[in-house]
């Protein structure tokens, strides 16, 4: 039988689900048991883009956001093309989202304030925090510590499933990061996988995270991460001495990399953390300062391509 720990580990797992619409309400949700065109034909246009059905013959699942292009369209600039235009038409949305913060670059990673009034008052979704509060950060420490009180990176990384492709857009580009995959959930894991091996390699994180190769992962090497200190292998039981070993190598860590593994760790898991980095475990670090520490430390790129390529887990 289950201890109360290994069912709250393991009902999470179950229950986690892929990242969430590509624009709000329309993400691709693609069924390989959808009817398809099998004569090898090009659709053009009939599968639809922007609900979950496809056509196997030219694979244009719904990658994209809005309404579908007119059928013309799919023969003449084919799936990359579609991408390429979506792609522009979500930093075209990030740019106005950042203006409607108040902010813009000034010059290469030199962000301003272009009006203190909306900056200060202005109305932000909860889903826009995230790319807001970078902006801000971006510009002043304690204008964004004030903008956003009590606002902790944990906060904000759990906030992260609930962006959308703009949101993600203008995250990265505050933070100097390439833009995100706009190619659906596939190509996000691919590179979310990589990113998170990444992160835990460069920054030296082995002492609170490790490789558990699943049978079936999923499609993202992501998904043979685990936090230290359960039977990842067995039961999913905590493991006394290795969650002791690992909330000691956590403490001992510097604000850098107490930072990158909050990240992970709440990307892995988001929510009141009980279960890994608890018994003293310094973890509220306003997300302000915790992008300070990241940016004095030249590593907010690799963060934002982290965060902005979140792909479910």
């Amino acid at each position: 039988m289950l201890s109360p720990a290994a069912r709250q580990v393991r009902a999470f797992a179950v229950g986690s689900l892929p990242l969430r619409a590509a624009q709000k309400g329309n993400y691709e949700n693609s069924d390989d048991s959808s009817p398809a065109n099998d004569d090898g034909r090009d659709c053009a246009g009939r599968c639809s883009v922007g609900s979950s059905r496809f056509c196997r013959a030219c694979e244009c699942r719904s990658l994209l956001s809005g309404p579908p292009l007119p059928s013309s369209a799919y023969s003449s600039v084919g799936r990359r093309g579609q991408v390429m235009i979506g792609a522009s038409s979500y930093v075209a949305d990030a740019k106005r989202l950042l203006t409607a913060f108040g902010v813009q670059e000034v010059s290469q990673g030199v962000w301003a304030l272009t009006d203190v009034k909306t900056a200060s008052e202005s109305y932000i979704h909860h889903s826009q925090k995230p790319a807001a509060l970078a902006a801000y950060a971006a510009v002043n420490t304690t204008f964004a510590a004030g903008r956003f009180p009590g606002y902790a990176l944990v906060d904000l990384v759990d906030k992260i499933p609930s962006m959308d492709y703009a949101e993600y857009a203008a995250l990265a580009m505050v933070c100097g990061s390439p833009m995100p995959s706009f190619e659906g959930s596939d190509a996000r894991a691919f590179l979310f996988g990589q990113a998170v091996w990444n992160m835990v390699e460069k920054y030296e994180l082995q002492g609170c995270f490790e490789r558990q190769n699943q049978k079936f992962p999923g499609n993202g090497d992501h998904y043979n991460l685990r936090p230290r200190g359960y039977d990842w292998a067995g039961d999913w039981e905590p493991v006394p001495d290795a969650l002791k070993s690992m909330r000691k190598s956590y403490r001992a860590m510097t604000p850098l990399q107490q930072v990158m593994t909050l990240t992970v760790m709440h990307l892995y898991r988001q929510g009141r953390d009980k279960l890994f980095l608890t018994g003293g475990c310094p973890t509220k670090f306003h997300a302000a300062d915790a992008l300070h520490v990241l940016r004095e430390s030249s590593a907010l790129p690799d963060w934002g391509h982290l965060v902005t390529n979140y792909a479910g887990w």
